[in-house]
């Protein structure tokens, strides 16, 4: 559904979520390839920008242009586990870090994979900063699938 076009240029969907054209707003993808998953965490900068309203988003990291509530959501796809593996997600921001883990859920071919979406709303204030990144508990094991289709990152500011 689209929204209804307010007189000033904003728009307003059915949730009722007013989007500013100007307000920052940050939406990428996986630039290619494939990395191995580290066994302690390290922040993805492997980011193709295809939106990035304000120019606030800059190899992997967001930087907060005013004080307000920011949600962060970010897609991965891991393959080549084992049954020991948990992999994390871990959005690490100025004031607060957040964790989301998954034990692998699927097979790709004859190795369990796993499909982890990390959401949070950031409190955060004018230029706080916030990135996300991945770990394998158990080692240095698995393969993160950095292909557009298979890792996004979405940053918009809410209120």
């Amino acid at each position: 559904m689209s929204g209804i076009v307010g007189s000033a240029g904003s728009k307003s969907g059915v949730i009722g979520l007013e989007i500013n054209p100007t307000q920052p707003w940050v939406h990428a993808l996986g630039d290619g390839g494939t990395s191995t998953l580290p066994s302690s965490y390290a922040k993805i900068d492997a980011w193709t920008e295809v939106k990035d309203i304000g120019s606030n988003f800059a190899s992997g990291v967001f930087t907060a242009p005013i004080t307000g509530a920011y949600l962060m959501t970010a897609r991965f796809y891991v393959y080549s586990l084992t049954a020991n593996d948990m992999v994390y997600g871990k959005i690490i921001s100025s004031n607060q870090n957040y964790f989301c883990r998954s034990f692998q859920s699927a097979q790709y071919g004859s190795y369990p994979a796993v499909e982890l979406v990390v959401c949070e709303i950031l409190d955060m204030d004018t230029n706080d900063t916030a990135e996300i990144g991945m770990y394998n508990n158990d080692a240095a094991r698995g393969t993160q699938y950095e292909n557009s289709e298979f890792m996004s990152l979405n940053v918009i500011l809410l209120a």
